[in-house]
């Protein structure tokens, strides 16, 4: 796409580039005429990174990464050369040229998303009904300010999606097409989300893409949750929940934390710890881990402290490896997800869990294992092994000649990871072990 050179000199003058800069989280300080601070592009631990308010430019003299305010900003948000335009552009407050919009068979989608999550935000924040689900979540101590930064909403009970959307102008189809309806029995579109507490789900720029609904009374005739069916712009498999909102905290963390819900999120968010995202479908896709990638090379996974948990942070653990990233797991005790484990310890034992509860993905898998196995029963055994091989079959080498020496110092069970003809553990459901490791609250 060609684009005028004079509207995009116009976008770079109407950006202040101290102000860009600060906006995403680099803090500078003054030096002279210009500022500087540490650079977001390398591992910079000496300021490196100058920003210049006269020439409205920005440069790191280690890496040589910077430029004016449309390249800074394609660059630390990993967008496009006119997506950057086209966001500056609309920061300015500037009118963008028709030649320059994106025109997309999909817009009519982002539209019609953008327009449902605002209307699910006004039903809770506005309505009658909205109180009830207010109410639940004042009960799970989340507080109006999560609210809007989550953009929570509340469907209703009738049809009312559907009408808004039908009175500005969307076809049924278009409407269907989006997920946003169903047909029901009698072939009339009915609003797929009806009673439920409403969490938009955002792309990798911040666009709403879908919607996850949340029962918030119990109703064993109905799914806790009902997310949106894949659309054209929605594949769970290519989205991760939350990655473009905590893009800047990542950068700045250089690590990114992985959870199973979205309360877990949203609580770890109220607690301070905010670079966290949650992955969309049952399994992790290679899409997922290249736009992890494109973020950080360094992961925490932090699933919930049951079984299950367990059983999917193990499962994880190659996709991880296999892609190169720094991994470690934080392990949750007593069975707690970390929704239920900083409402009922605090931020405080939240930040200490950090510090005391990660392990490397191998000694996780260890100490699962480790735990449930029985040295005087052969089932128990073969299980511990099949296991144990399976997990630790894409391990460095060095790692699997000290784990063998390990496992068999401290168990009396060899295990020959070089061995093709370990046992298979992909037919194995072994019994729960208990929740792992166990938390013991600081002094205070």
């Amino acid at each position: 796409m060609a684009l005028d050179p004079k509207f995009i000199d116009l976008v770079n003058e109407k950006n202040d580039i101290v102000s860009l800069v600060t906006e995403n989280g680099i803090v500078l300080e003054k030096a002279g005429k210009n500022y500087k601070g540490l650079c977001p592009f390398h591992a910079d631990t000496n300021p490196s990174f100058f920003v210049s308010p006269e020439r409205n430019l920005c440069n790191c003299f280690t890496c040589k990464t910077g430029g004016n305010p449309v390249n800074f900003y394609m660059k630390i948000k990993n967008v496009s050369f006119v997506d950057s335009i086209i966001y500056l552009a609309a920061r300015a407050g500037l009118e963008i040229p028709s030649d320059i919009k994106k025109t997309s068979v999909n817009d009519k989608f982002y539209k019609m998303y953008t327009l449902a999550c605002a209307f699910y935000e006004t039903i809770l924040s506005s309505s009658e009904i909205g109180k009830v689900a207010t109410n639940y979540l004042q009960k799970r101590e989340i507080t109006s300010k999560e609210i809007k930064k989550f953009h929570l909403g509340f469907s209703q009970t009738n049809n009312g999606l559907y009408n808004m959307l039908k009175s500005k102008g969307f076809t049924d189809n278009d409407i269907l097409e989006a997920g946003l309806v169903v047909k029901n029995d009698n072939q009339t579109f009915i609003d797929l989300f009806r009673n439920r507490l409403m969490i938009p789900i955002t792309d990798g720029y911040g666009r709403v893409v879908a919607f996850s609904g949340r029962l918030i009374e119990k109703n064993d005739n109905q799914p806790k949750y009902v997310n949106s069916p894949e659309s054209p712009i929605f594949k769970k498999g290519k989205t991760v929940y939350n990655i473009f909102e905590a893009s800047d905290e990542i950068r700045k963390n250089k690590s990114v934390i992985i959870m199973e819900g979205f309360f877990d999120l949203i609580q770890s968010y109220k607690a301070g710890i905010q670079n966290v995202v949650v992955m969309m479908g049952t399994s992790i896709t290679p899409n997922h881990i290249s736009l992890i990638k494109e973020k950080t090379e360094s992961v925490l996974l932090a699933f919930d402290g049951d079984d299950a948990g367990a059983k999917a942070m193990i499962k994880a653990i190659p996709h991880f490896i296999k892609a190169s990233l720094k991994l470690e797991i934080l392990a949750f005790p007593d069975k707690l997800d970390p929704d239920e484990f900083i409402r009922q310890n605090g931020p405080e034992n939240f930040e200490f869990l950090f510090q005391n509860n990660i392990y490397s993905p191998y000694a996780f898998i260890y100490s699962y294992y480790k735990r449930n196995l029985d040295v005087n029963d052969i089932n128990s055994i073969t299980t511990f092994k099949a296991g144990v091989s399976e997990s630790f079959a894409h391990a460095e080498i060095i790692i699997k000649e000290q784990y063998q020496k390990q496992i068999f110092d401290e168990l009396k069970i060899n295990i020959d990871f070089s061995s093709k003809n370990q046992v298979s553990a992909s037919n194995y459901n072994p019994t729960p072990p208990p929740s792992l490791p166990q938390f013991t609250k600081p002094n205070t």
